[in-house]
Parts: C-alpha cells; structure tokens; sequence
C-alpha cells in the first residue's frame, strides 16, 4: 500500500467516526465497506448474529500490508438491525 493510500484510510470521516463510537450501524457499515472497496484494500467480514447476552456485530480484518492488518469489531446497537 501506498503511502498516500494509508494516509487517505487513516484520514477517512468513516475511520474517525469508527474511533470516537461505541456501536455502529448497518449504513456506517456500508460506507465502510465502500470505502474500503473504493481505496481497493482487501478485507474481510464476519457477522456475528445477536443473543440474550450479546449484540450482534460485525468484525472486519482490513489488510494494510503484507504484514499489517487492522480487525475492527463494530457492534451493532440494541435492537433490531434493519
């Protein structure tokens, strides 16, 4: 990855938002997603459904470098998701 390509990631609205919240939503995910798809940086996602004692969540493991990789675990708030 270029080093402009990792300062336009870490400089991204989205990845902010992602550092000063606690839960995330099914349209902040998409954006994520799109950006990420749009800067062609290979990640992938994993969803872990909701239980009595847990909200559901998506976990993303974003591959900076060869030997870089960033996984995010963004919940989702309480609720249904749609």
């Amino acid at each position: 990855m270029t080093e402009k390509k990792l300062e336009s990631f870490f400089n991204a609205d989205i990845i902010r938002f992602l550092q000063n919240t606690d839960i995330i939503d099914i349209t902040q995910l998409n954006a994520l997603i799109a950006f990420l798809v749009k800067l062609n940086i290979p990640f992938n996602m994993a969803f872990r459904q909701s239980t009595n004692e847990k909200v559901a969540s998506a976990e993303l493991e974003i591959t900076l470098a060869p030997t870089i990789a960033i996984t995010l675990l963004l919940p989702f708030g309480r609720g249904p998701i749609a």
